[in-house]
Formats: structure tokens, C-alpha cells, sequence
């Protein structure tokens, strides 16, 4: 998924990378609204690794739990 596709409530299914390979965010974070801030910041001035895998969050799951 493109950079500017992340959505808050994902969950990144790796982790996330400068293109000069530098360790970003690690896998298992959820996406929010701040992360998605900053690293658009650092995306544009020294680039991230795209695609970035994702897992959706199932609105149907959601507010489930008996």
C-alpha cells in the first residue's frame, strides 16, 4: 500500500523503512493519525520503502466482544 493509502486503525504486517534501510516503525503498530503525520514528514525528505503491507480492520468484528 502507497504511503499516502494508510488509513488510522490498520495494522502494520512489517515493519517500516527509510530507503537508506534505517528502521522506522516496527511491525504490529497500529496505524494512527500522528504516525501517518510523521511519516509523511520523513517520506519526504529522505523516502520510505513502499509498498507498506497492511492489515484491515473488520468493521463487522468491531464492538463484538460478548
Amino acid at each position: 500500500m502507497k504511503l499516502e493509502s494508510l488509513r488510522p486503525g490498520m495494522t502494520l504486517l512489517e515493519n517500516v523503512r527509510s530507503r537508506s534501510g534505517v528502521l522506522l516503525i516496527s511491525r504490529g503498530n497500529e496505524v494512527t493519525p500522528s504516525l501517518i503525520e510523521r511519516l509523511r514528514n520523513i517520506g519526504s525528505r529522505v523516502g520510505i520503502v513502499e509498498p507498506i503491507r497492511v492489515a484491515l480492520r473488520d468493521p463487522e468484528s468491531e464492538g463484538s466482544a460478548a
